[in-house]
């Protein structure tokens, strides 16, 4: 399910200078940007990924190194909120894999209208460049309560795992 909420990205995962030592790192970022044409030349349009659902988190669209928690189509792209057990930096670049349900061609690549997400991966090279993490938080085992407890609050928990 994908939440509709004007919360600012910064506001849901804060950056913290704390070493990035720890067992999980939390960290927020644009998973896709809506309207931008992307190095293959396609085009996400808002709404695509109407009814997506929280997806594994993986290195370079292969081994699993997390999972998104939270998933939120905004004016700007697909926002999303994942625990990673790599270390995480703003600025590194963030991936989708899907399922095309619904696209129209144009000139050079497609307008991509309705997407089956699969999975979020963080990746050295981004096929859109505004596709980045935003911001950082590690998380200790102490602190994983907490934090699905303020997820469950605003109503973003996903039971998967």
């Amino acid at each position: 399910m994908i939440l509709r909420d004007a919360t600012s990205i910064r506001e849901q995962a804060r950056y913290s200078a704390a070493p990035q030592d720890e067992r999980f790192t939390r960290f927020a970022g644009y998973a896709a940007v809506f309207d931008a044409v992307d190095r293959g030349g396609d085009v996400i349009r808002r709404g695509a990924f109407a009814g997506a659902r929280p997806v594994p988190l993986r290195w370079e669209h292969g081994a699993e190194i997390g999972r998104v928690e939270s998933l939120v189509e905004d004016r700007h792209g697909l926002r999303v909120i994942a625990a990673s057990r790599r270390a995480v930096a703003p600025g590194m670049g963030l991936s989708i894999g899907y399922r095309v349900r619904a696209a129209r061609d144009l000139k050079i690549g497609r307008e991509l209208i309705g997407l089956e997400l699969i999975e979020v991966s963080l990746v050295r090279f981004p096929m859109q460049a505004a596709a980045r993490v935003i911001a950082v938080e590690p998380i200790t085992p102490d602190s994983r309560f907490a934090f699905r407890t303020t997820l469950k609050a605003r109503g973003t928990f996903s039971p998967r795992g």
